[in-house]
This record gives structure tokens, C-alpha cells and sequence, in this order.
């Protein structure tokens, strides 16, 4: 169930990004059918203090990886993302978890931080 929810969310807000601006050439899915996140991976949260993805999820849990600092198709991939949990009829943080994860080193906390209250 929290796997078809979590797939349904995604390509939900996949597809009105997808209408609202195109990727470069260069840009492409990488499909991972059946496998699962490595649970044990550490991450850091907005503090910077390290925290594993297990200690994170302990209800359905929806992933977004996306940099903080993005200019150009990461702001709208969050937004939409935003459209699509504001549609639910589920509580977020209650129901369900929403994790923003970035992959850019250089979003240090401070940055993650004033991210936080516009996700």
C-alpha cells in the first residue's frame, strides 16, 4: 500500500512538471523497479547532524531528491510536489512523511534550513 502510494504521488507530480517545462537532452530516468533505498544510508537533516533514512521513515514516506538551490527545474519538481500533497486527503507529518533530500554538498544547513518552511 505505502509502495503504490508512493508511486502514485510521483508520477502525479512527474507529470505536471513534465507540462510545465522540458529537460534537457541530456536528462533521463534511471528506473529502479523493485529495488528498495538502502535503509542504513546516513544522511545529514537540517542541523547537520546525521541522521539514517530508517530513523527517518516510520510511516509512508515519499522521497524527493532535488538541490535547494536549484534554479531552474528543481523549484517547480517542489512545487509540484506541494500541488500534488495539498490534493491529498491525508495529513502530512501525521499520515504520511515528506523527506527532502539534496544531493548538492553544498547545501549546508543554514540553506537547508531556510528551504524548510517553503516545502
Amino acid at each position: 500500500m505505502a509502495r503504490l502510494f508512493f508511486a502514485a504521488v510521483l508520477l502525479l507530480a512527474a507529470a505536471l512538471g513534465h507540462a510545465q517545462m522540458k529537460a534537457p537532452g541530456d536528462v533521463g530516468i534511471d528506473e529502479k523497479l523493485g529495488a528498495q533505498v538502502a535503509m542504513d544510508a546516513v544522511l545529514k537533516d537540517e542541523n547537520g547532524n546525521e541522521i539514517t533514512l530508517r530513523r527517518l521513515i516510520d510511516k509512508p514516506t515519499i522521497l524527493i531528491f532535488n538541490y535547494f538551490s536549484c534554479p531552474s527545474i528543481c523549484p517547480v519538481l517542489i512545487s509540484n510536489m506541494v500541488d500534488v500533497v495539498n490534493r491529498l486527503q491525508l495529513e502530512p507529518g501525521r499520515e504520511f512523511r515528506l523527506v527532502a533530500v539534496s544531493f548538492d554538498p553544498r547545501d549546508m544547513p543554514e540553506r537547508r534550513a531556510r528551504r524548510r518552511p517553503t516545502i
